[in-house]
C-alpha cells in the first residue's frame, strides 16, 4: 500500500523568483595576493560594500554596481594567510594571525571620502597580537576568538561605548575557539581542537559558563552558524569529504542532530570552509567546489539548491577556492572570496527545494523499518530511514520521478510517476516485503574431510545487499537463522590455511561444505590477529578497505586492495581518508606482526606478499622507510627495506623472497613489517601490505610474464648474469641493484638483450636485484658476491 499526500509551503524569497539552481556571476575583483575572509558594509547613502582580507592589506571595494565593482580603499597589514572581519556601526574590526593586534577602520566618512582613519587595538588586562577570527554580536560585543592570550579563547570588548578603543568585558578562556557566533546571552564556539561546538552562557561576561557541548561528525568543528529563530544551528568540519550538518538547539539539555549533507563530489577530498543563514537557506564557502546554497527551511532535510564553481582551477582536497561568503546584503547579492581567483559578486536564486518525505514499514508486521535505501533514481544518493522508518530526501528540481526503497531482507519496490515541486513536501509512505529465510547450516573442513574449528565464514549477495558473517564451533560447524537462500560469494578462512572464495547457489538443501587446503595465506578477507604496535602520532596499521589519498595528483594511501585476492581488505597505515597529510605515520614508527607460522612444513619456503610505499611533501629529505623483517621466536633479520629512491611511483608492488637466503626457516616464524616517519623529516609516509603468503619455493600468485627474472649464478665470485625476456618488457625498463638498506649501486637500462652481465661494478656483499618496466616492478631477488 501506498498513501500519498502534499503540503504546500510559501517557497519564493530574495533574489529571484523561478524554481532554476541559476547563481549568476555579476562582477569579479582580481587580487595579486591570496584572499582569506570577506564581510560586507553598507553606508548611510545605503551604498554596498566588500571588505575583504588579503594576504598582506584589507582591500574595501564598492559593490553598490554589482557589476563594475570598484576598490576604494586599501591599508597594508601584516602578511598572513588568515585574515577575518566584521563591522558595527560604521566600523570594520580585523584580526590577522601574524601581529599588530586588532585594526579598526572607520568607514563613516564613505562614500564622500575614501581616505579612511586606520587605527589598532591590543588589548590591556588581554593583551593580544594575533587572533584567528572575530564576532560582534548585536549588543555591540565583540569576541575576539583563538587570540594569543591564554588558550585562545573568547577576550569580549565593548565595541558599542567606545569603537576605536573598547573596554574589555570579560574573558572565557576554557578551550581554544576557532571560530563563533554569539546572540542574546550565548556563544556558540567551534572548539575545533576539541572536535565539538560548545553553547556557553555569558550573561555574566566576568563568569561565563558551559551550557553544553556536542560533537560534530568528523570532530573538527570549524564553524558555526545560527538560524534566525535560535532552535537550530549549522557547522562545518573542516576536513575532506566532511558534512554540512544541522543541530536541534531549542532545549540545550537535548541537543540533537536532525541532518548533514555533504558536496556532490563527496569522495573527491572537497572540504567545506564557513556555512551563513539567511532567511532559511545556508550559502557556504566549500573551497575548491565554490560556493553552495542549501535549502534549510526543513532542517532535518537539507537539500542542496544553487551554487557556482569560483575555483576552476582546482578541484579535490586542499586550501584553494572558496574561502568566505557573505549573503546579507539589501541588494541580495553574495560576496564571495576565493583564495586564487579574488572577488566574486553573485546573484543566487533563493528557490526552496522539492521535499520527498514518508515512513517505511513491514507489509505485514507494520512495525517500521530502519535504515532502508529511499533514492529519487535519477539522482543517485540514497537517503537512509531511520529507527522509526522516517526518511526525508529532495531534489531542486521539480519534475516527475521514480523512487526505490530496498533493505537487504526486502523485496525492492520501485515507484514511478511521483510529482515534486518546489516548495512542496510529498508524503510517500512505503510498505516493503520481507523475502523468505531458512536455517542454513554447514560446516569447514580440511582437504582430508577433517573438521576445522572456529574458521570464519562469510557470506555475501552484493546484488540484494545481504552479509552473513559467522565462526564455525570447535566441531568447524556454523549454522544461521533467518537466512535468505540465493547466489552468494562465499567465503571461509583460518590461519594455517588457504583462504577460499567462490559463488554457491545456496538452497539450503543441503549443508555448505567449504573444503579449505593447508599452507599460510591472507588476503586480509578475515581478521587473523596480526599485531599493531605504535609509537607514532598518527597513521597506526589498520586492517581495512583503503580509503584513498592523493598528494599532488599522485596516490599515496592506496585506494583499492590487490586485485585479484578475495575481498577489498588490506592492511595499511592510517585508513582515515580526506587529505593526504590527514592519516599518514607521524613522528616514529607502526609496527606489524603476523601470527606465528611453521616455515619447517615446507622444502624451501618462500614469503609473497604485497607492498606500498609512498613517501613525499612535508620538509627535510625524503627518507622514511618500510622496513620488512622475519623472526625465527629468538632472532630476527631485515629481509627488505623500501626507500622512496628504490620505488617506483607508489602503487602495489609484488615482493618473493626465499627465507633460507636471511633465516634458518623455524617452526615459530613470524613476519615483520615497520612503517617509520623519521625525526625531523615531516614527510607524508603511507605503507600498506596485502595478500601475504608463505609458499613451496617460488610458486604462488603469479607476477607478470612480462616481469620475471632470473640471476645466476648466485652466489658469485666474478660475475652475475641477469636473465630477461626483453620482447615482453616495455621501452623505458631498466635493471636495479641496491644494497641491503636499499641504496641503489647499480642500475641499467634494458635496450635489445636478454641479459646483463654484472661483475665488476660491485663489491662483495649481499644485493638486492629487480626490474622496474613502466610502473610495475619484477619480484625482488637476493644476490651474493662472494
Amino acid at each position: 500500500m501506498k498513501k500519498i499526500t502534499t503540503l504546500l509551503i510559501c517557497f519564493l524569497v530574495g533574489f529571484a523568483v523561478n524554481a532554476q539552481t541559476s547563481m549568476s556571476l555579476l562582477g569579479q575583483v582580481p587580487y595579486p595576493s591570496n584572499l582569506s575572509d570577506v564581510w560586507g558594509y553598507v553606508d548611510g547613502s545605503g551604498n554596498e560594500y566588500a571588505i575583504v582580507g588579503v594576504n598582506d592589506a584589507v582591500s574595501i571595494v564598492d559593490v553598490t554596481d554589482p557589476y563594475n565593482p570598484v576598490q576604494v580603499f586599501s591599508v597594508t597589514g601584516p602578511s598572513t594567510t588568515w585574515r577575518d572581519m566584521k563591522t558595527f556601526g560604521d566600523y570594520a574590526y580585523i584580526t590577522n594571525e601574524a601581529s599588530g593586534g586588532m585594526m579598526i577602520i572607520d568607514m563613516s566618512s564613505l562614500p564622500g571620502n575614501t581616505n579612511l582613519t586606520v587605527s589598532y587595538y591590543t588589548g590591556s588586562t588581554y593583551p593580544f597580537q594575533s587572533a584567528h577570527n572575530i564576532y560582534i554580536d548585536e549588543n555591540g560585543v565583540a569576541y575576539i576568538w583563538g587570540a594569543d592570550n591564554g588558550v585562545g579563547g573568547a577576550i569580549m570588548l565593548d565595541v558599542a561605548t567606545n569603537p576605536t578603543s573598547p573596554a574589555e568585558l570579560g574573558r572565557w578562556d576554557e578551550y581554544y575557539v576557532h571560530d563563533g557566533v554569539v546572540r542574546g546571552d550565548t556563544i556558540w564556539a567551534a572548539c575545533i581542537n576539541n572536535g565539538f561546538v560548545a553553547a556557553v552562557d555569558v550573561s555574566d561576561k566576568s563568569n561565563p559558563s558551559v551550557v553544553t557541548t556536542f560533537n560534530t561528525p568528523n570532530t573538527f568543528a570549524h564553524n558555526v552558524w545560527f538560524s534566525d529563530d535560535n532552535d537550530y544551528v549549522f557547522t562545518t568540519d573542516e576536513v575532506s569529504d566532511a558534512f554540512i550538518t544541522g543541530y536541534d538547539v531549542s532545549d540545550l539539555n537535548n541537543v540533537f542532530e536532525t541532518d548533514r549533507i555533504f558536496s556532490a563530489l563527496n569522495g573527491t577530498g572537497v572540504i567545506p570552509h564557513n556555512t551563513h543563514y539567511i532567511d532559511g537557506f545556508l550559502v557556504t564557502s566549500y573551497y575548491t567546489d565554490g560556493i553552495h546554497v542549501t535549502d534549510a527551511h526543513r532542517p532535518h532535510n537539507l537539500i542542496k539548491t544553487d551554487g557556482y564553481d569560483t575555483s576552476p582551477n582546482f578541484s579535490g582536497s586542499g586550501f584553494n577556492g572558496a574561502w568566505g561568503a557573505y549573503p546579507w546584503l539589501p541588494s541580495g547579492v553574495v560576496l564571495a572570496s576565493d583564495i586564487n581567483e579574488g572577488l566574486y559578486v553573485l546573484g543566487p536564486t533563493y528557490t526552496q527545494a522539492c521535499y520527498l518525505e514518508g515512513v517505511v514499514t513491514d507489509s505485514i508486521t507494520g512495525i517500521p523499518i530502519n535504515a532502508a535505501n529511499a533514492q529519487i533514481t535519477s539522482i543517485g544518493l540514497a537517503e537512509q530511514t531511520n529507527i522509526t522508518g522516517d526518511y526525508a530526501t529532495g531534489t531542486a528540481t521539480p519534475g516527475m520521478y521514480s523512487v526505490q526503497f530496498n533493505k537487504p531482507g526486502y523485496v525492492t519496490k520501485v515507484i514511478n510517476g511521483v510529482t515534486l515541486n518546489n516548495g512542496v513536501v510529498t508524503m510517500l509512505d512505503v510498505e516493503l516485503v520481507s523475502l523468505p529465510t531458512i536455517a542454513l547450516s554447514g560446516s569447514v573442513v580440511d582437504a582430508g574431510g577433517n573438521p576445522i574449528p572456529n574458521a570464519s565464514v562469510f557470506l555475501s549477495d552484493p546484488v540484494n545487499g545481504l552479509d552473513y558473517s559467522v565462526t564455525a564451533d570447535a566441531g568447524g560447524s556454523f549454522s544461521i537463522s533467518n537466512f535468505i537462500t540465493g547466489t552468494y560469494d562465499v567465503t571461509a578462512g583460518q590461519w594455517g590455511y588457504i583462504t577460499n572464495c567462490s559463488s554457491v547457489n545456496v538452497t539450503g538443501i543441503i549443508p555448505v561444505v567449504i573444503t579449505l587446503d593447508n599452507g599460510y595465506y591472507d588476503d586480509f578477507t578475515f581478521d587473523f590477529a596480526w599485531n599493531v604496535v605504535t609509537a607514532a602520532a598518527s597513521g597506526d596499521w589498520e586492517r581495512g578497505e583503503p580509503d584513498g589519498t592523493t598528494y599532488q595528483g599522485t596516490q599515496a594511501n592506496p585506494e583499492v586492495d590487490v586485485n585479484g585476492d578475495c575481498f577489498d581488505q588490506c592492511y595499511v597505515t592510517g585508513n582515515g581518508g580526506g587529505g593526504a597529510g590527514n592519516d599518514d605515520v607521524d613522528n616514529g614508527t607502526t609496527e606489524l606482526t603476523s601470527p606465528v607460522f611453521d616455515a619447517t612444513s615446507y622444502t624451501d619456503p618462500y614469503v609473497r606478499f604485497y607492498t606500498w610505499f609512498f613517501n613525499d611533501g612535508g620538509f627535510g629529505a625524503i627518507n622514511d622507510t618500510m622496513v620488512i623483517s622475519l623472526s625465527d621466536g629468538a632472532n630476527t633479520v631485515e629481509i627488505l627495506r623500501i626507500h622512496a629512491f628504490n620505488t617506483v611511483s607508489a602503487s602495489w608492488q609484488l615482493q618473493n623472497l626465499r627465507i633460507s637466503d636471511f633465516i634458518t626457516p623455524s617452526a615459530t616464524m613470524t613476519f615483520i613489517v615497520l612503517a617509520s616517519d623519521l625525526p625531523g623529516s615531516g614527510n607524508l609516509v603511507e605503507c600498506g601490505l596485502d595478500v601475504f603468503q608463505v609458499t613451496e619455493g617460488s610458486v604462488g600468485i603469479e607476477e607478470p610474464k612480462d616481469l620475471i627474472l632470473t640471476a645466476y649464478p648466485n652466489p658469485f665470485e666474478n660475475a652475475i648474469t641477469f636473465t630477461f625476456d626483453k620482447d615482453n618488457l616495455k621501452a623505458n625498463s631498466k635493471l636495479v641493484i641496491t644494497d641491503i638498506t636499499g641504496k641503489t649501486v647499480f642500475e641499467r637500462a634494458i635496450s635489445n638483450e636478454n641479459a646483463i652481465v654484472v661483475g665488476n661494478e660491485l663489491n662483495s656483499g649481499v644485493y638486492l636485484s629487480y626490474i622496474i618496466s613502466d610502473s610495475n616492478k619484477s619480484a625482488i631477488i637476493k644476490v651474493i658476491k662472494q
